[in-house]
């Protein structure tokens, strides 16, 4: 089992090098050193995560949608996690297949909220719960126009990202969700309680916006 787990990790290795530039590997081999570490050391210190985001921000200003598609399969989980918010901040129509992929393949990491360490899902917690929070955050700021200098409560760059965001975009891309839900969440519900409560008439019941 070893054996085997070992030379699908360097076959991964290889693939990764293949299909991403050299200037990219050269910013993503700090990040996943670092993170490495941080993981054997089980260490949730968010000044050290808020660091590895900002080097990250220069791989965000540098991939192209299809490295970025590929690192969020392929990357460390940390840059996994990362690419997949990238790809969300660009409206990449394959954040469909990606959310697909993890309800197959599930994919549990930790995070650290506030001041306690909890368990993360990267189809419904990273996936999801970002469309959900665009979504949202859309509404808000279209009601928040109507109110009187509304300008001051943004900044210069939220103001561009949602004066082009696509709603209706994003509210398929939920649809999409849950058709993938019904034929994934049924096979875990029974080793995930929290799902089971939260899963009723054949859809996962979040909160409204």
């Amino acid at each position: 089992m070893k054996i085997k787990f070992s030379l699908f990790f360097l076959f991964s290795l290889y693939l990764l090098n293949a299909q991403i530039s050299c200037q990219l590997k050269q910013l993503i081999d700090p990040i996943d050193k670092e993170y490495f570490d941080l993981t054997i050391k089980e260490d949730y210190n968010t000044d050290k995560y808020s660091k590895l985001s900002e080097m990250y921000n220069e791989i965000d200003k540098t991939a192209t949608n299809d490295e970025l598609f590929y690192l969020a399969v392929s990357g460390s989980t940390f840059i996994r996690i990362n690419a997949i918010s990238s790809l969300i901040d660009r409206n990449d129509k394959r954040i469909v297949d990606l959310y697909r992929y993890y309800s197959k393949f599930t994919l549990i990491y930790y995070q650290k909220m506030g001041c306690v360490v909890t368990a993360q899902d990267m189809a419904l917690s990273n996936i999801r719960g970002k469309i959900m929070n665009k979504i949202k955050y859309y509404e808000l700021y279209k009601h928040m126009k109507t109110q009187k200098n509304w300008e001051l409560l943004f900044s210069n760059e939220e103001i561009e990202y949602y004066e082009k965001f696509n709603v209706g975009d994003f509210k398929l891309y939920v649809k999409a969700f849950d058709e993938i839900d019904k034929k994934f969440i049924p096979e875990r519900i029974e080793t995930n309680d929290s799902i089971k409560e939260i899963w009723k008439d054949n859809k996962l019941q979040v909160p409204s916006l």
